[in-house]
């Protein structure tokens, strides 16, 4: 389930600025920061990179790794370590084996787990620096992100599931493929032409007979 920042006490409004127009955090002296203002900076900044991301991932998507190994003897299925997209973020997926009934459509994936981290949970988030007042003082908070790898039945209702394989029988049927580089490689031989034009990379060469 997604946690819900916008409310105390974080008050994060970065959709409600995007709405506005709004693209950047301007520091101005003389002014106090507000918690909420680093949250609305990292949001805009996030923001851009996800609208970015998107041009070439989508959730789900296999970075690195993640394969499929199959037991039918021992009804299990195991996801070995690996990296998945998710709303701008390539998040860890550990190695992880689950059981299977291997009869029917199931379903594997992963499940998103938020988490806010005070000082309490990691003491490490307090101030660091002797002689200085924040020394020992609570740190803010922080958004942690982790990955479950589960199986559910088709019959299962799982609206967070982020589909990786479908097992039929046991048997993979479906397969969330490492995302398709095709246009970032058009993006950049355009790129290389404008600048350079053509070219020979190799051969081609001038021989005296």
């Amino acid at each position: 389930m997604p946690i819900d920042l916008t409310q105390y006490p974080y008050y994060d409004t970065t959709n409600l600025e995007k709405d506005k127009g709004y693209v950047r955090f301007l520091g101005h002296g003389g002014y106090y920061i507000q918690g909420r203002d680093l949250t609305v900076l990292q949001g805009l900044v996030q923001g851009q990179l996800k609208d970015i991301a998107y041009t070439f991932f989508k959730d789900g998507d296999i970075i690195q790794g993640c394969q499929i190994i199959v037991d039918q003897i021992n009804k299990t299925a195991t996801i070995t370590e690996g990296k998945v997209f998710y709303q701008g973020f390539i998040l860890d997926v550990d190695t992880t084996t689950v059981n299977i009934l291997g009869e029917g459509k199931e379903l594997i994936g992963i499940e998103i787990i938020e988490e806010i981290i005070d000082s309490d949970k990691d003491p490490s988030l307090r101030g660091q620096f002797p002689g200085s007042q924040a020394y020992g003082q609570p740190g803010h908070h922080r958004l942690k992100l982790s990955t479950r790898v589960i199986v559910v039945t088709e019959e299962q209702e799982h609206p967070g599931l982020i589909l990786l394989y479908e097992l039929q029988n046991g048997n993979p049927t479906s397969t969330s493929l490492p995302p398709e580089m095709n246009e970032l490689y058009n993006i950049l031989a355009r790129r290389t032409f404008d600048e350079s034009g053509n070219y020979i990379v190799e051969g081609l060469q001038i021989l005296n007979s």
